[in-house]
């Protein structure tokens, strides 16, 4: 049995717009370069963005949502990304009470905040604000009955108020005329940081985050100017255990080696995928289907992530020696694993407008791009693969994307229900060590599937090491 106890916040807004994927990314690029453990995680299925938070956070991050997880998957979601970690940030999406539907709490950042016990940083966008503002704060605080409000952060301050290089002693006269503690930051507009962020979306058509890196260190120290962060930091210490029963962390010792597509155009993944393949015994190895001409050596298996595949396609379609190398180790009886348009990228060719592009040719036939419409998915196993036994239920999502347009025979080994109810057999296995789904998986729904991954890696490691 564990406990839950690492220092942790959730940032919430008081609506959307706000401003807090701007505060994430300064405030997570500025702890690291203090040396901060920092772990981040996201609420909402928001797989652009997390991509964003790992590359600058160097962790994998976590993706916390209620339609994928139950509240004690999420907790030890959480604990998870604490192992290591000197604190925990978890960046809200829309309105701090807002749920899956309005009128409800359910999947709003502040039930999440409940559930894991979470303290939370508010954002406020306090232009024209007077005293009014201290009311706003105070409805929050006492809406906020099972999560404390650790801070308040005042975002996009006009800078005529500022009476003082770091602050507005107006706006903080009208928190404390509520009774409530003087900001933990206090950010001015600043025009030059007024660039788009990337999207909360599953898109696979364009990489929104690659964005320059003097843009972070402006962001940066912009974030460490106007907040404290070390009382932001002592402030998430006052966090309340959890203990997460029937769990005892016992990781395994590295058994196989799994080969994973991660480059500027490859990485698109419920992260928690990636770091329970570490748990369950796996060493991760980075590999470009941009940049290599052959997979990393002693390798039990291959995860191909979604892709922006639009945006890089000749380049991949370029690269002939990794496809083949690609293909061959699949021929070999290599284990593969893909998702989204990962498994389009392992077509025979795959079509992007109206060019058509070769693929690696694991599964015969053609990829089509299609309109995209998100679905939430259950996912049960219909037979024996790499993701295990028969009867086994794994929740995820569609991108809808994706789609083969000439029917390849291999076999399908999951059966795909929506939230509206239809179902579909989909999940491709052209050979027995192979799983290649247009759909992503959240393995912190049933982790079961990737120890099952993890174990064919290693059988097939094991027979190649001989």
């Amino acid at each position: 049995m564990e406990l839950l106890s690492v220092p942790r916040l959730v940032v919430g807004g008081i609506k959307s717009e706000v401003g807090k994927a701007l505060f994430g990314f300064g405030l997570t690029h500025e702890l690291r370069r203090r040396g901060v453990g920092l772990s981040c995680a996201v609420s909402g299925i928001n797989l652009q963005q997390a991509l964003l938070y790992r590359r600058l956070s160097g962790r994998y991050v976590r993706t916390l949502d209620e339609r994928l997880l139950s509240a004690g998957q999420m907790a030890l979601s959480l604990f998870f990304a604490g192992v290591g970690a000197d604190l925990v940030v978890i960046h809200g999406h829309a309105g701090f009470f807002d749920g899956l539907s309005t009128g409800a709490f359910r999947g709003s950042d502040s039930d999440i905040a409940a559930l894991t016990r979470t303290p939370v940083l508010l954002m406020v966008d306090a232009r024209g604000f007077g005293t009014s503002l201290g009311a706003l704060v105070k409805g929050y605080a006492d809406s906020c009955k099972s999560a404390p409000l650790a801070g308040v952060i005042l975002n996009r301050i006009p800078h005529q108020l500022f009476d003082g290089e770091h602050g507005c002693s107006g706006l903080d006269e009208s928190l404390e005329i509520f009774n409530q503690r003087k900001a933990v930051g206090m950010i001015p507009e600043v025009p030059s940081l007024n660039v788009k962020m990337p999207p909360r979306s599953l898109s696979q058509e364009k990489n929104n985050v690659a964005l320059p890196m003097q843009f972070f260190l402006e962001l940066g120290a912009t974030i460490s100017k106007y907040v404290d962060i070390d009382e932001l930091i002592r402030r998430a210490s006052n966090v309340t255990s959890l203990r997460l029963s029937d769990f005892d962390h016992r990781p395994r010792e590295r058994r196989c080696r799994i080969g994973v597509a991660d480059d500027g155009c490859f990485g698109m993944c419920f992260q928690d995928n990636l770091d329970l393949f570490r748990y369950f015994g796996a060493e991760l190895i980075s590999f470009s289907p941009l940049a290599d001409s052959k997979l990393p050596d002693r390798l039990g298996g291959i995860y191909l992530p979604g892709a922006f595949l639009p945006e890089y396609a000749e380049s991949l379609a370029g690269n002939t020696a990794l496809r083949e190398a690609i293909l061959e180790f699949a021929q070999n009886g290599g284990v593969v694993y893909s998702e989204g348009a990962g498994t389009a990228y392992l077509c025979s060719h795959y079509r992007c407008g109206e060019n058509l592009f070769d693929g690696v040719g694991i599964l015969r036939g053609t990829a089509v791009s299609d309109h995209a419409h998100v679905n939430l998915r259950e996912t049960v196993t219909v037979d024996e693969s790499i993701l295990g036994r028969s009867g086994l239920v794994v929740r995820g999502v569609s991108s809808g994307e994706w789609r083969l347009m000439e029917e390849d025979a291999a076999p399908r080994m999951l059966r795909l229900t929506s939230g509206k109810g239809q179902s579909q057999q989909e999940g491709y296995a052209p050979g027995a060590q192979q799983l290649l789904t247009f759909g992503f998986n959240h393995f912190g729904s049933n982790l079961e599937l990737a120890r099952n991954i993890v174990d064919a890696c290693e059988v097939v490691q094991g027979i190649r090491d001989e």
